[in-house]
């Protein structure tokens, strides 16, 4: 009996009956009628309701709405010239990769790999080649590509330093050890003038450069040596640079860096 009248007592208890933010009445209880929670002091007992609160709601969702729209109709910036002419020079690029691509395809068979592999030979040991593709094809083909990149564009001002330029360039370009014995015994072997063994050099690297994708798999489309004769040379010209790799790396010394072509 004792504990029915304790919770009878209590749901007996004043409440604060204040109005909250919500516009219900608080109740929370109080010890006498009359009296306000401590929350709620100094209000009145059902004071008025906040009308504000349904409007202040409204007021937030209209705004969003309308900052939605201003984000939606805002005008969108005009491209730039820069990007523009950027886009433009990347398609050029490509379209130049694909023609070449396209056209040096038919003799860069299975064939065409075993013949100028076995050419090889005649210029680089076999220990080097071994080393070569033995692993890491894919970073042997960016050096290698940046190497001839780097001997035909020195050719120009230091054609009568062949050593000292292809050590510097390799010492620049952070060439491993295999890369590097590649282009000294081509350099060492080649029988031409100081003038076309710098050429010779040059292309003999982008050679080696594709058969080592060509070996791999990869698409003609991105070796990066491959790429570099797409891009400075004509297609005609990569065809014809190709085919003599086939008969002796020494003719690779007839096909110097064209001006003629064009980006």
């Amino acid at each position: 009996m004792l504990s029915i009248s304790l919770l009878f007592d209590t749901q007996q208890m004043p409440r604060c009956r204040a109005r909250t933010k919500t516009n219900t009445l608080c109740q929370n209880r109080v010890a006498k009628a009359g009296q306000r929670c401590q929350l709620h002091r100094g209000q009145p007992e059902a004071g008025p309701r906040h009308p504000k609160a349904q409007r202040q709601k409204r007021s937030t969702t209209t705004s969003t709405r309308a900052m939605g729209r201003q984000h939606s109709t805002a005008p969108t910036r005009p491209t730039s010239a820069h990007s523009t002419r950027e886009a433009a020079q990347a398609r050029r690029r490509q379209k130049r990769i694909d023609e070449a691509t396209e056209l040096c395809r038919e003799i860069l068979t299975d064939g065409w790999q075993e013949t100028v592999a076995s050419r090889a030979t005649n210029y680089v040991t076999k220990e080097t080649w071994r080393a070569l593709f033995g692993s890491r094809r894919t970073k042997h083909c960016k050096v290698l590509a940046d190497l001839a990149n780097s001997i035909l564009s020195g050719k120009q001002k230091l054609h009568n330093l062949l050593g000292s330029l292809v050590k510097w360039i390799m010492s620049r370009l952070g060439a491993g050890k295999v890369e590097q014995k590649l282009v000294q015994e081509l350099a060492a072997r080649l029988p031409l003038p100081w003038d076309a063994k710098l050429v010779a050099v040059a292309r003999g690297v982008q050679v080696t450069g594709i058969l080592l994708c060509l070996a791999d798999g990869r698409d003609l489309s991105r070796c990066q040596c491959f790429i570099e004769l797409a891009l400075t040379e004509t297609k005609t010209r990569v065809k014809k640079m190709l085919s003599a790799a086939i008969e002796d790396w020494a003719n690779l010394a007839a096909f110097p860096s064209s001006t003629a072509a064009s980006m």
